[in-house]
């Protein structure tokens, strides 16, 4: 069982080196610090033997390593060895050991915020370098859980353990006074300090056990607040209140229960030091004060001794304990960091976008798992011209977009530009020039111009006027009470769907994009809200390549051309007039149904 506790703890020391490996020095220098503020809190406290000799002359002067070496360096500098100046040397040790002991204590915090910070960015940071099928995998308000949360929890582990660098540096150099004062009362504290550790070991492991078990219901608490407010449209519609509330309830009772069971056995672990540490001082006074050498002065000091290292060995056991249940964390975040790591988005080639005649997909298969959406699809698209997409759902519209923004990649074929494959062009200047309007809008809780601007300082406010007016949303905008400063509110809740729609355009086409793809960007707008779309994408008509999808055949009848697509290839294509001349085609049949 030892030789498992011991390497349990070895365990646990190199994955906090692993965890912390930037921060290593700034652990170093709190460790100093403990040792130092340990070291004059000793030696201060040491001092009273020799101030306690000489107001009992008959004692003599005490033998003892530090009261000879007090009393060496009082004589070098030429300082009377007497009580004004032993005590001005004991106030000055404790004030030194007060003032390292704030510098230790709020180095710490400033090196755990500095963590924080660190940490939150570069995890946010990998989180959008990722690929678009890694973010697909995490469920809702699973980042938001591990950067608020589970970082926090980790700052705190990284401030546990550097307490317990400051913890157990200044237990080390109490010790170190305390043996040379008294070896064996030193030795018999650590052992049983020791073994008091070995003791507390199955609480360890519970506590361990149930801080995992807390951190995996915060994620499904997370998870399922977050789906509940995103769908509580649907909710109530559908007078569901009361059962989604009940599943709310559920894994609140759970959390209620468990967090429980870990207070339970960290108040066990935190009450039961000081009746002990009384208990090991009590049993020292019967087996010492009989002895003939038995000095009452340094016994004091001893037992104050043995006092703060027991204080010390109870603060590190609780730091222990925290890290303990803050493992798990800690183990998230690393966990999500490597993942987004492993996930990260490659582009490493430089290639410039340049395109002067067509774009076309060649042979381009894709499937998601065993599902094949894209079977052997080829096609080209003219540069300036407005083609459409249409045909059931399901048959990979939107997989063709996704392909065109390079969030996913061909299993086979090529999607080529003029004569070059995508894939050597330079991903960053591919994105800066396609141009994507959603069906599902996403809008910031801020102004219509910076909603429109989205994050680029690089887009003025005339370009926001001159979007706005391509979109056909300038005149809504200036008729709003703030105009471009108005707020939308969240997701855009304050501006009717067609507006937001429109507003989404007017972001899009403020990038100046060469290639505008419209994902069933009318589909769930009404007709005057989809007449005014269609009037701004016609006025695009020749100003840029123009990639429409989708259901409603009166937003592509003013297509130059159009490709039905089923079972992942192009079974029809045309312009819609042909289509719709052709009595056979699939277009006409879905016109006259």
């Amino acid at each position: 069982k030892m030789f498992t506790t011991i390497k349990k703890v070895i365990f646990t020391a190199r994955f906090l080196w692993n965890a912390f490996g930037e921060y290593h020095a700034k652990i170093a220098i709190m460790a100093i610090l403990g040792f130092v503020s340990g070291l004059f809190g000793g030696i201060g406290i040491s001092i009273i033997i020799p101030l306690f000799s000489i107001l009992s002359p008959k004692n003599g002067i005490a033998s003892d390593f530090i009261t000879q070496s007090i009393q060496k360096i009082f004589s070098f500098i030429n300082v009377p060895f007497t009580v004004p100046y032993l005590l001005l040397l004991i106030v000055f040790l404790f004030i030194a050991k007060a003032g390292v002991t704030f510098l230790a204590k709020y180095y710490n915090e400033v090196a755990g915020s500095l963590y924080e910070k660190n940490t939150r960015v570069k995890l946010f940071r990998e989180t959008l370098a990722s690929t678009w099928p890694n973010l697909l995998e995490y469920k809702l308000g699973f980042l938001e859980r591990v950067l608020s949360y589970d970082i926090q929890r980790s700052t705190d582990l990284f401030t546990s353990t550097g307490n317990i660098a400051i913890t157990l540096t200044s237990l080390i150099a109490y010790g170190i006074v305390a043996i040379n004062l008294s070896l064996m009362i030193t030795l018999a504290m650590i052992a049983f300090g020791i073994a008091l550790l070995f003791l507390m070991k199955p609480i360890f492991y519970k506590t361990r056990k149930l801080a995992t078990m807390i951190a995996d219901i915060y994620k499904v608490v997370s998870h399922h607040i977050n789906e509940s407010m995103i769908g509580a449209k649907i909710i109530k519609a559908n007078a569901i209140e009361q059962q989604v509330s009940s599943v709310a309830e559920r894994h609140f009772e759970n959390l209620r229960v468990i967090r429980i069971k870990n207070a339970f056995y960290n108040y066990t672990i935190g009450s039961s030091f000081e009746p002990i540490s009384f208990l090991f001082i009590a049993i020292l006074v019967l087996f010492n004060y009989h002895a003939p050498t038995f000095n009452i002065a340094s016994f004091a000091v001893v037992v104050y001794l043995i006092q703060r290292i027991f204080l010390l060995v109870q603060a590190l056991q609780g730091q222990a304990q925290d890290i303990n249940q803050l493992i798990p964390y800690t183990k998230a975040v690393a966990d999500y960091a490597n993942r987004a790591k492993q996930h990260r988005e490659v582009d490493h080639h430089t290639g410039r976008f340049s395109f002067n005649d067509k774009i076309s997909f060649q042979d381009v298969t894709f499937s998601y798992g065993d599902k094949l959406v894209l079977n052997d699809l080829s096609f080209s698209i003219t540069k300036g011209s407005m083609v459409g997409f249409i045909g059931p759902s399901g048959v990979g519209k939107t997989t063709i977009a996704d392909l065109l923004l390079r969030l996913f990649q061909p299993q086979r074929g090529a999607i080529m530009l003029d004569n070059t494959n995508i894939q050597e062009i330079s991903l960053r200047d591919w994105r800066k020039k396609i141009g994507y309007v959603p069906q599902e809008v996403f809008l910031l809780n801020d102004t219509v111009g910076n909603n429109i601007r989205f994050y680029d300082d690089s887009i003025s406010h005339a370009d926001v006027i001159q979007s706005a007016k391509m979109a056909n949303i300038y005149e809504t905008i200036e008729g709003l009470p703030s105009g471009f400063e108005t707020e939308v509110g969240e997701r855009g809740l304050k501006l009717s769907g067609g507006q937001r729609q429109r507003i989404a355009l007017a972001r899009t086409l403020a990038r100046k994009p060469e290639i505008l793809i419209l994902d069933e960007a009318t589909s769930a707008l009404d007709n005057e809200s989809e007449a005014m779309i269609q009037k701004s994408i016609n006025g695009l008509k020749k100003k840029m390549t123009i990639i429409i999808i989708a259901h409603r055949l009166s937003t592509v009848m003013n297509a130059d051309h159009l490709f039905l697509l089923d079972d992942g290839k192009v079974v029809e294509e045309g312009s819609p007039e042909d289509l719709l001349n052709d009595s056979g085609s699939y277009f006409n049949r879905l016109n006259h149904s």
